[in-house]
């Protein structure tokens, strides 16, 4: 078979929400600018779901923060992001992390990698939460936070994107909690070329260099 035969007319894209609103855009659109042919449809989930859905060939690859036991699932690290705990506006002090911690947190559904890094900072701090209020939208978490409901973690780069009302305030974490790595996840030996062009847009080292902390 040609080269050709191997390149199909569509792409499905599977990316956490986060990375859907903050970098997921520029490489889209690099992509797009080189084979506008291509019809790109994006989904966004949390990293169990997402995962579950390229397990399921129901999308041709995702951008997740997690791994798989799945061994014919391939993660390619693309880059690193910097974790914060967002806040109704409040003064930054290098302990007030620890007092945010027994409000309500505002997260996503069960599966996603960063409610489970919050839940693990509360673990290691001895703490339970006081309360689990789930979203499946993140500009709904973004102003639930902005209001004063709970807390949030997310990274800093998605919440720069609703940046501007100086409504919410991002407090710093430990180094030991502070960065997550991302990682375009697809499934091994895939043929399909228009998916291998999509991969080396993706994880291009000047982007890499770009965003990594």
């Amino acid at each position: 078979m040609s080269s050709d035969e191997l390149r199909t007319g569509s792409l499905r894209i599977g990316a956490m929400e986060s990375a859907a609103v903050s970098f997921l855009p520029s490489v889209l659109t690099a992509f797009h600018q080189a084979d506008p042919e291509i019809r790109l449809t994006v989904s966004t989930g949390t990293t169990r779901a997402l995962l579950n859905r390229l397990e399921k060939h129901e999308v041709d690859c995702a951008f997740v923060s997690g791994s798989s036991e799945n061994q014919q699932i391939e993660f390619c690290p693309v880059r690193k992001e910097e974790l914060v705990m967002l806040t109704e506006s409040l003064p930054v002090t290098d302990t007030s992390w620890k007092e945010l911690l027994c409000k309500p947190l505002l997260v996503f559904p069960y599966g996603c990698s960063y409610r489970q890094r919050l839940e693990a900072i509360l673990s290691d701090q001895g703490l339970l939460p006081s309360e689990i209020i789930e979203f499946t939208s993140l500009g709904a978490i973004l102003a639930s936070a902005s209001a004063g409901l709970g807390i949030a973690l997310l990274p800093s780069s998605a919440v720069s994107v609703f940046a501007g009302t100086n409504r919410l305030s991002s407090h710093p974490l430990p180094p030991k909690y502070g960065a997550v790595e991302i990682s375009l996840a697809f499934r091994k030996n895939d043929p399909n070329r228009t998916l291998q062009d999509f991969i080396a847009e993706a994880v291009d080292e000047k982007l890499a260099a770009a965003q990594s902390i």
